[in-house]
């Protein structure tokens, strides 16, 4: 793992334990595959991400992204 993988995984990782699903959608749509792969998580239910229920983060806090706009 590379330096700026260490580094997304590691932010990524605080915004999940923080309950910021919106900041994670942020990320992952700017291209942060640690991001990206939180979400997937919490929208399967993985157990993995169980435990961040204590956090507040959970698989209804899922927010809608907006569309990209069409030119």
């Amino acid at each position: 793992m590379s330096g700026d993988e260490y580094a997304d995984a590691e932010l990524a990782g605080r915004l999940a334990k923080g309950g910021r699903v919106r900041e994670l959608c942020r990320r992952a749509v700017a291209g942060s595959g640690a991001a990206t792969r939180i979400l997937l998580q919490l929208a399967t239910g993985s157990p993995e991400l169980r435990d961040l229920s204590e956090y507040g983060l959970r698989s209804d806090a899922c927010v809608a992204l907006p569309a990209p706009v069409k030119g």
